[in-house]
C-alpha cells in the first residue's frame, strides 16, 4: 500500500492522469481508505474506483466521499461485497451520496 501512494504522489504531476484505480480484494479498511482519500486528492482526472471485497468502514467511508466529491468527472465507483460485509458496503455508498 505504501509504494501505492507512493506512485499516486508522483503521477500527479502532468502528463501523467489517473482514470481509474482498481484495489479490489486489498484487505482496506478505515487507515488504508483515509490514506487512499488522501492521496487521490490531486488526482482531477479520475473516474472510476473499484474497492469491491474490502473493509472500509464510516471513517474510510467519509474520507472517499469527501475526496470523491471533489473530482467533478468522478463517474463510478465498484463495491460488490461478499455476505458480512454488505452493511459495510451500503455505509459507503451512503456516505458517497450524501457528500
Amino acid at each position: 500500500m505504501l509504494l501505492l501512494l507512493a506512485a499516486l504522489r508522483v503521477s500527479r504531476r502532468p502528463p501523467l492522469g489517473l482514470t481509474s484505480l482498481a484495489l479490489s480484494k486489498n484487505l482496506l479498511g478505515d487507515a488504508g481508505a483515509v490514506a487512499l482519500a488522501h492521496a487521490l486528492r490531486d488526482h482531477r482526472t479520475l473516474q472510476g474506483l473499484n474497492l469491491s471485497v474490502n473493509a472500509i468502514g464510516d471513517r474510510g467511508a467519509l474520507a472517499l466521499a469527501d475526496t470523491l466529491a471533489g473530482i467533478r468527472c468522478f463517474r463510478r465507483l465498484v463495491l460488490r461485497v461478499r455476505r458480512g460485509f454488505r452493511s459495510r458496503s451500503r455505509s459507503l455508498e451512503r456516505q458517497l451520496t450524501l457528500a
